[in-house]
């Protein structure tokens, strides 16, 4: 009761006066991008009020977002920089075609020129797992428009958009960062909920889909931790909890890449109920190991037996993937793999599912023998987890 009238935030953050800035990423563990929007929207005045989301990353950020934590300093306290507006975003969901559209106009009143804008959307229901799509964007005037389609009617679907700026002259970022000239804020975010979007209209559209990525549109899908560091590189996705991408039924993971160097070891992980603690299943991570003997170009298939836990056990259903993992070998498993990752950073072409059939999937959110653990230390252990994570990884970005 103490805690609620003092620290909870819907008691203190009705009282705040300066201008706030936040900054994180959409998939953080530690503030969910919903949490945080909401405890926006009960600020006196939000309109004084940025957010700055890096999408698909976990309590990281890239320069362009993190330009937004300096730039807020230099506007607010050295009066020495012009802060863009926050965009609005409209989303329809009544529409000739029945697929929701969102229209975003940002601000266009700075002196900086808008170098893009990139509108996501996603639909899981807990956001700490949501992959989010990037949509195809045109623009209208002063607007941004997207399609929004929608493969399930009885998930939500939330969308916002991305405006980065470029700001003229590169800002200098401490260690493990680039020096950016650009500078990204995050648009009003919108929700829809499964009643709205029936009542509305909107039909279901997409299939779903063996191919998980063919880079052709680089890594926009992934989230990149020491992306230049040759022996600490992790490469993740959430891509495989999307309603098109999530694994066949007995499927094979395939994976087409390029290496320099022979005699790496590669290791493929899959993430089930990652911050899913609640429905009583405790998160797992499964590991294959990829011997690499060859170097050059050349694909590898995992069947699904190859992928097993600390305990030993094998990955039994796709159904409750939280993510898809690219790491050396080492990282993931030290003890079988003693050897840091050789030559460059591999190359990844194109990694899909082959084989096995299409079936629905158990609904991953929903509860499943809750009794059989304590989900309050669940979630302790996971926020435990996810600051040693966090931790370790701003050390390889130091090169620590």
């Amino acid at each position: 009761d103490l805690y609620q009238k003092t620290l909870s935030c819907q008691n203190y953050w009705p009282l705040i006066q300066c201008p706030v800035m936040f900054l994180g990423a959409t998939n953080d563990f530690n503030s969910p991008m919903e949490f945080v929007t909401r405890g926006f929207h009960l600020l006196p005045d939000v309109s004084k009020s940025r957010m700055s989301f890096t999408v698909h990353m976990n309590h990281r950020f890239t320069a362009d977002n993190y330009a937004a934590r300096v730039r807020w300093f230099d506007a607010h306290l050295k009066k020495a920089f012009v802060f863009p507006k926050t965009a609005t975003a409209r989303l329809e969901l009544k529409t000739a075609n029945g697929i929701p559209r969102l229209i975003v106009r940002p601000d266009n009143s700075t002196p900086h020129r808008i170098e893009k804008v990139d509108i996501f959307y996603g639909f899981d229901r807990d956001p700490r797992a949501r992959f989010w799509r990037t949509a195809v964007t045109g623009k209208k005037g002063d607007n941004y428009v997207a399609h929004l389609p929608v493969m399930d009617l009885g998930e939500p679907l939330f969308a916002f958009a991305n405006v980065t700026y470029h700001t003229g002259e590169p800002l200098a970022l401490p260690v493990g960062y680039h020096d950016s000239p650009l500078l990204t804020i995050t648009s009003e975010c919108r929700k829809a909920y499964p009643h709205q979007l029936k009542q509305a209209g909107v039909k279901e559209v997409g299939e779903r889909k063996r191919l998980i990525d063919d880079f052709t549109a680089g890594w926009q899908d992934w989230s990149l931790v020491a992306a230049d560091n040759k022996h600490h590189w992790n490469f993740e996705t959430h891509k495989v909890n999307d309603p098109a991408h999530f694994g066949p039924k007995h499927a094979a993971l395939e994976l087409e890449l390029e290496t320099t160097i022979a005699g790496n070891t590669l290791a493929v992980v899959l993430y089930q109920d990652q911050w899913r603690g609640y429905t009583g299943r405790k998160p797992r991570r499964f590991c294959a190991l990829v011997p690499l003997k060859e170097a050059g170009q050349q694909t590898v298939r995992i069947s699904m037996d190859q992928f097993r836990s600390e305990d030993g056990e094998t990955l039994q259903t796709y159904d409750y993937l939280t993510s898809l993992i690219l790491t050396p070998g080492n990282k993931e498993k030290p003890k079988e793999v003693t050897e840091n990752w050789q030559g460059d950073i591999p190359i990844f072409k194109r990694i899909s599912w082959v084989g096995g059939e299409f079936a629905e999937r158990k609904i991953p959110y929903l509860q499943d023998g809750v009794a059989e653990i304590d989900a309050d230390e669940a979630f302790r252990q996971q926020f435990e987890d996810g600051v040693k994570e966090s931790v370790e990884r701003e050390e390889q970005d130091r090169g620590e």
